[in-house]
């Protein structure tokens, strides 16, 4: 299995002038195999996001 190349992404919904949440951390998972045997043949992304601050214009 190849590791060291990014393929997968995150996106975050937005909405009127910017994102509704922000990204806080962001990991890989089933990034080893368990006993030889691989979950996918894709890695998982997991991550913490919080609620973004709305910036107001005025």
């Amino acid at each position: 299995m190849e590791t060291g190349r990014r393929i997968d992404y995150l996106f975050v919904r937005c909405h009127g002038n910017g994102p509704t949440l922000r990204l806080v951390d962001c990991w890989q998972i089933f990034n080893q195999s368990v006993n030889g045997v691989w979950t996918s043949d894709h890695f998982g992304l997991a991550a913490d996001l919080e609620e973004a601050r709305q910036r107001r214009c005025q």
